[in-house]
């Protein structure tokens, strides 16, 4: 993996079975060093999104939704857009 120079405004990490405690705990904490704003998390097998955003000043990262694949809703950075959370896992 090559470095970037420019931290993103948003990140979407879609976990993988296999290596879901890399995904939810090493890579959040890289984000966080780095002060990604925006971090959403999507677990396939569970069908679910969790949206976070970054506290620059305390240091944390602060839930702003959990939605599953029933939801539909308007998520930052993108809450001008009204997303059905469900379209983004296969058919059940």
């Amino acid at each position: 993996m090559r470095p970037i120079d420019v931290t993103p405004d948003w990140i979407c990490e879609v976990i993988s079975p296999s290596n879901a405690s890399n995904d939810r705990v090493n890579k959040r904490r890289l984000y966080a060093t780095h002060a990604v704003p925006f971090y959403w998390i999507v677990d396939p097998e569970e069908r679910t999104l969790e949206a976070l955003r970054f506290d620059a000043m305390s240091n944390v990262w602060v839930e702003t939704g959990s939605y599953d694949d029933a939801s539909v809703a308007r998520i930052a950075p993108f809450e001008a857009i009204e997303l059905e959370v469900g379209r983004l896992f296969p058919p059940k």
